[in-house]
């Protein structure tokens, strides 16, 4: 199971590792500056757009990787 996933996204085992911690530690910062922007509008007041925008840029380019890359 765990084979075919990393097959499908064309990533070794480390690759795909670094690849999921990455996303999953930005995700984590955005949830905590929301939460602090939640009751002090003033603070990280771009800083969750932004970062959706660039995370959502990181999965584009992945998945144009994936789709380019041939096994």
């Amino acid at each position: 199971m765990a084979r075919s996933h990393l097959w499908e996204v064309k990533r070794g085992y480390w690759s795909h590792a670094s690849h999921a911690l990455g996303l999953s530690f930005r995700l984590i910062h955005l949830g905590l500056t929301g939460m602090v922007h939640a009751f002090i509008p003033s603070a990280y007041r771009t800083t969750m757009s932004t970062g959706v925008d660039k995370i959502k840029h990181l999965i584009w380019k992945d998945k144009q990787r994936v789709r380019l890359t041939k096994r």
